[in-house]
C-alpha cells in the first residue's frame, strides 16, 4: 500500500474516530443544532392580595435542555409558550393555560404544562386580611432553537439609580406654543402630567426623544393628545450649552381645548421617612428565605405593603407589613405642582437578624 493511500484511508476514519469519543449530548448537538430551555417568572401585583402566589425554589431544575422535545424545529431564533398557573389555597395548580408562539408547535404548551404540574412548586396566595387564598403565577417557557451556540450577548449598561425622580429638577423652558396644537377632538375633557424630552440638533432646533405621562389622566387619548400638543412647542435650555433636556407640564382638556400651568417648584421635595426599631419575628416562626416588601407611602400619610417575596412563612410575612406599616413615619414626596404623590420603596427581610433593611 502506498503512502498517499495509506493516508487517504486515516483520514477517512478521522469522523468516526471523533464520533466515538464525543459524548452522546455533544453528538446530538451536532446532529440537531445548539438548544436550550429557559423558565422566567413574570411578576405582577394583583389587587385584593397581600402577596400574590409564587414559584418556590430555583425554576432552573423544573426544565433543561435535556428535557428539549424530539419533534421541536431545528433553526435559528427562538419560540415561548407563556403559561397561566392556577394555584388554590393549599399550593395545588389546579389550572395550567398554555398560549404558544407561531414559531411553535401547538401540542408544546400541553407538554410544557405537564412539565410544570410534574416538576413545579408553588406557594399560595395571601389575602388582604392575611388568610391563605388562591392565586395565579405567570411564567414564560423559552426555547432557543440555533443551529449553532448563540453568540455572547454584552452586559447591559447599568440602569440609573432608583429614585432618580427625587432629584429631578426641569432643565427647559417652553418659548412658544401654536394655537393649533391647544386644540382637539370636543370629547377630550381631562387633566394629566407630561414629560417631553428633547434633543438640540446642531442648527439650534429641538426634536423630541420621548414623552410620557408622569400622572396619567386615565385615558389614553388624553395623554397621547397632551404628550402631540408639549412635542409641537418650541424650547430653550434652563442652562446654556445643553444638548437634552426634559421639563413637566399639567395639561386640562376641556370640550377639546386646552391649558397649560407650569410647575411652582424648581425641583421636587424628596419622600423621607424612617421606621421604628422593634420589628420583631414572632413567636416560634423560623424562616431561612430572604423576605421582599414593598411599602406605598401615600398622601395623608396613608402607607400601604405588599409581599413581594415571601419569607416563606405566612405567619411573618403579614406579622412585617401589618407592625412595619404602624412603624413607619414619613414625609410624602410631593411634585413639581405641590401634590403629594405616591412613592414606592423596597425592604429586604433577612433571616441573619430578623430586621427590615431598605434596598431602595
Amino acid at each position: 500500500m502506498t503512502l498517499f493511500a495509506t493516508t487517504r484511508r486515516a483520514l477517512a476514519l478521522l469522523p468516526s474516530i471523533f464520533a466515538a469519543a464525543m459524548p452522546a449530548a455533544a453528538q446530538d448537538s451536532a446532529e440537531s443544532g445548539w438548544r436550550n430551555i429557559h423558565l422566567y417568572e413574570t411578576a405582577f401585583e394583583e389587587t385584593g392580595l397581600l402577596r400574590r402566589a409564587q414559584a418556590v425554589g430555583a425554576l432552573a431544575p423544573w426544565v433543561s435542555a435535556t428535557d428539549f422535545p424530539a419533534d421541536m424545529p431545528t433553526g435559528n431564533g427562538s419560540g415561548y409558550v407563556r403559561l397561566r398557573i392556577s394555584i388554590d389555597a393549599d399550593d395545588r395548580i389546579t389550572d395550567c393555560q398554555a398560549e404558544t408562539s407561531p414559531k411553535l408547535a401547538p401540542h408544546l404548551g400541553n407538554w410544557a404544562c405537564e412539565r410544570i404540574r410534574q416538576r413545579g412548586k408553588f406557594r399560595h396566595a395571601l389575602s388582604l386580611d392575611g388568610k391563605p387564598a388562591n392565586g395565579v403565577v405567570t411564567m414564560t417557557m423559552v426555547f432557543d432553537l440555533a443551529s449553532a451556540p448563540l453568540p455572547m450577548i454584552p452586559p447591559a449598561p447599568p440602569a440609573p439609580p432608583y429614585g432618580w425622580i427625587e432629584t429631578y429638577q426641569p432643565n427647559l423652558k417652553l418659548v412658544d406654543l401654536p394655537e393649533q396644537a391647544m386644540r382637539g377632538p370636543a370629547s377630550l375633557t381631562g387633566s394629566t402630567i407630561v414629560s417631553p424630552s428633547l434633543s438640540q440638533r446642531p442648527d439650534g432646533t429641538f426634536f423630541p426623544l420621548y414623552c410620557g405621562a408622569v400622572r396619567s389622566s386615565g385615558n389614553a387619548d388624553i395623554d397621547k393628545a397632551s404628550c402631540d400638543l408639549a412635542k409641537s412647542a418650541s424650547y430653550s435650555f434652563v442652562t446654556p450649552g445643553r444638548r437634552y433636556g426634559s421639563m413637566q407640564m399639567r395639561v386640562h382638556w376641556k370640550k377639546g381645548r386646552a391649558k397649560i400651568d407650569y410647575p411652582d417648584r424648581d425641583r421636587i421635595t424628596p419622600l423621607r421617612f424612617s421606621v421604628e426599631p422593634g420589628l420583631g419575628v414572632p413567636a416560634g416562626v423560623t424562616f431561612s428565605e430572604v423576605g421582599y416588601f414593598t411599602f406605598t407611602f401615600g398622601p395623608g400619610r396613608r402607607v400601604d405593603c405588599r409581599v413581594r417575596h415571601s419569607t416563606g412563612s405566612d405567619a411573618l410575612d403579614v406579622a412585617t407589613c401589618r407592625d412595619g406599616a404602624k412603624r413607619v413615619r414619613f414625609t410624602p414626596q410631593v411634585n413639581l405642582f405641590g401634590e403629594e404623590v405616591p412613592t414606592e420603596t423596597v425592604y429586604q427581610l433577612l433571616p441573619s437578624d430578623g430586621t427590615l433593611h431598605r434596598l431602595r
